[in-house]
């Protein structure tokens, strides 16, 4: 049986693009970034709890919860 062996790099970097997104960088505040460490999971990623309060903020936006629908609706959409 043979195998085909990809050369270290190039297997390492295979490796870091699959199934990964373009990457952008942050700048917050420490109070900001305190005020995310209380609300995320243990082991939780920055992106996962952001994620996850943007889907929060939409639902509450879509129940009519929360002021500025508009802010979702594209531009010339008629609100439902």
């Amino acid at each position: 049986m043979t195998f085909f062996m990809l050369p270290q790099t190039e297997a390492r970097q295979t490796m870091r693009q699959k199934g990964r997104e373009k990457r952008a960088t942050l700048n917050i505040s420490a109070t900001t970034k305190d005020a995310l460490d209380s609300v995320k999971h243990p082991r939780q990623s920055y992106d996962g709890v952001i994620q996850e309060l943007i889907a929060i903020r939409k639902k509450l936006l879509h129940a009519g919860l929360l002021p500025g629908e508009e802010l979702l609706r594209s531009p010339g959409q008629k609100p439902e």
